[in-house]
């Protein structure tokens, strides 16, 4: 399991409890228990425990008097922690840097710290579940270095036969192999990744139609029914989100 990377106490709690009921030992364990659970990867845990604390706060010390302010701090610090346990889970940095940066700017925008907390919960689901679909330690080497190999090379136009060759074996049996131990179609898993990377792309630099062909995709209405299968909408729309 990687190292949980602290900064300060993170708690779950209503604001009205928060300091007086909670000792810095409280809080130290609190945070642990949160970031032990996203660096796990465990989606159906983080899931409950936001389920468990609905309508309550997640601080990170106390940073401002003032309650919109603290929330947005809290926010960016709880992010930071989150973003860094994904990059050392494996995740693709640059996917990683977009959805902090991406759910950063939208709390910037909000003014109701209760809402704010709720999208804490969000961003806390977001990076577990980055983080499972990056952890590969129960894989076999063959299938650990596919999709090493996918992520590094991410804008290539992949092939079935050549990631087998990666791995010296055949693009029928990688496959079987991939399938078995992720749950996941090895042709999808190429896909989705290559979208994921699209979307980081479209956030950094805005929308372009040259984007499909970057990521290798033999049309753009292809990629844009593959993009909108993935995100539910489609690219142009996704920039407007």
């Amino acid at each position: 399991m990687p190292k949980v990377l602290l900064l300060k106490p993170l708690s779950l709690g209503s604001d009205e409890t928060d300091q007086d009921d909670n000792t810095d030992t409280d809080r130290f364990n609190s945070e642990v228990r949160v970031y032990q659970i996203v660096s796990n990867g465990d989606v159906s845990q983080i899931k409950k425990l936001s389920e468990q604390v609905k309508g309550k706060s997640i601080k990170v010390g106390v940073m401002s008097t003032d309650a919109l302010r603290q929330a947005k701090y809290s926010f960016v610090s709880a992010t930071t922690i989150a973003t860094r346990i994904a990059i050392v889970s494996g995740a693709i940095p640059a996917i990683a840097y977009s959805l902090s940066d991406k759910m950063i700017r939208q709390v910037d925008e909000m003014c109701d710290a209760s809402a704010i907390f709720g999208k804490t919960h969000e961003m806390l689901e977001a990076f577990t579940s980055m983080i499972k679909d990056a952890q590969t330690k129960n894989y076999s080497p063959q299938v650990k270095k596919a999709i090493e190999y996918i992520n590094t090379n991410i804008k290539k136009k992949l092939t079935l036969a050549e990631i087998g060759n990666v791995v010296n074996l055949s693009s029928d049996y990688i496959s079987v192999l991939f399938s078995k131990e992720t749950k996941e179609n090895l042709f999808h898993y190429i896909t989705r990744k290559k979208i994921e990377y699209a979307a980081y792309l479209y956030s950094g630099r805005g929308y372009s139609s040259q984007v499909a062909y970057e990521m290798g995709f033999s049309s753009q209405s292809y990629f844009i029914q593959c993009f909108k299968k993935q995100y539910g909408v489609t690219p142009k729309e996704y920039m407007k989100r």
